[in-house]
C-alpha cells in the first residue's frame, strides 16, 4: 500500500478505477492510501475498499482525504467493514462539503446504526449533497431507519436516483411514509427492496404508487413475504420487479 500510494501521487500514475476487494489491507494500509487521494496528482475517481478488514479506525483518514479539495473520487465503495456508527458518521460529515464530487456510496454491512440513516436523511435534505446512488443494505435499522430517508426521498433538494435498502427489515408499518416519499420525490428512479419483511398488504399501495410516477422507473421488491395471491396484481405495472 506504501508503494501504491508512491505511485498515484507521483504525476505518472493516469489510473481512474481501483478494486482492492477482498485484501486484508487493514487501517493500516488504508492511512497510505488516504495520503495519495490528498495529493494534487492522484487521478482516483472510482474505489472499491470492500472486505478489506477496515474499522472506524480508518475513517478519520478516509473522511480528511473526502474533505481534501484535492480529492477526486466520485464513487466508493466500502461495503462489509466494521465501521459502526462512529466511522459512518466522520465519512457523512465529510460528503458535507459544498461541491463535494462524490456521487455514489456504497456501505453495505457495515453495522450501521438508525442514527446513521438519520444523518444521511439530513445529508440528503441539505440540498448540499450530490450523491445520486447509496446504497445501505444489510445493516439492520428496520422501519426506524428507514423512516429518515423516506423523508428525504420526499425533499425536492434531494437528488438521490437510486436507493438500495435490500435486508434491513423493512416492514408494512413503513409503507405509508414510504408511499408518500415515492410519490413527492423529483429525483428517484430506482429503489431495491429486496430481502425485506414486506407481506401482501403493502402490495396495492406500492403498485398504486408505481403506476402514477413518472419518474421512477423500478422498484425491486424481490424475496419479500408474498404470496402467489398477489402476484397478478404486481403483474400489472411492469416497473415492479418480484
Amino acid at each position: 500500500m506504501k508503494d501504491l500510494s508512491t505511485a498515484l501521487s507521483s504525476g505518472q500514475s493516469q489510473l481512474r478505477i481501483l478494486d482492492l476487494t477482498q485484501n486484508q489491507i487493514t487501517d493500516h494500509g488504508v492511512d497510505w492510501l488516504v495520503k495519495a487521494l490528498q495529493h494534487p496528482c492522484c487521478q482516483l475517481q472510482n474505489l472499491s475498499l470492500l472486505n478489506n478488514g477496515l474499522t472506524a479506525a480508518c475513517c478519520a483518514g478516509v473522511a480528511a482525504a473526502m474533505q481534501s479539495e484535492c480529492c477526486k473520487l466520485t464513487e466508493l465503495d466500502l461495503s462489509v467493514n466494521e465501521f459502526g456508527q462512529e466511522g459512518a458518521l466522520q465519512l457523512i460529515k465529510a460528503l458535507s462539503r459544498p461541491g463535494h464530487p462524490m456521487e455514489k456510496l456504497r456501505l453495505v454491512h457495515c453495522e450501521l446504526t438508525p442514527l446513521v440513516f438519520k444523518e444521511f436523511g439530513v445529508l440528503l435534505s441539505n440540498g448540499i449533497s450530490g450523491l445520486k446512488s447509496l446504497s445501505l443494505g444489510l445493516n439492520k435499522v428496520g422501519d426506524e431507519g428507514a423512516k429518515h430517508l423516506w423523508v428525504a426521498l420526499g425533499n425536492k433538494r434531494c437528488r438521490l436516483e437510486h436507493l438500495d435498502i435490500e435486508m434491513i427489515r423493512l416492514t408494512d408499518a413503513s409503507i405509508g411514509d414510504l408511499s408518500t416519499a415515492l410519490t413527492a420525490s423529483g429525483s428517484l428512479k430506482s429503489l431495491v427492496l429486496k430481502n425485506n419483511l414486506l407481506t401482501d398488504t403493502s402490495v396495492p399501495t406500492l403498485v398504486r404508487v408505481m403506476q402514477d410516477s413518472c419518474i421512477i422507473q423500478e422498484i425491486n421488491l424481490q424475496y419479500n413475504d408474498f404470496s402467489e395471491d398477489v402476484f397478478e396484481l404486481m403483474d400489472q405495472c411492469a416497473k415492479i420487479k418480484y
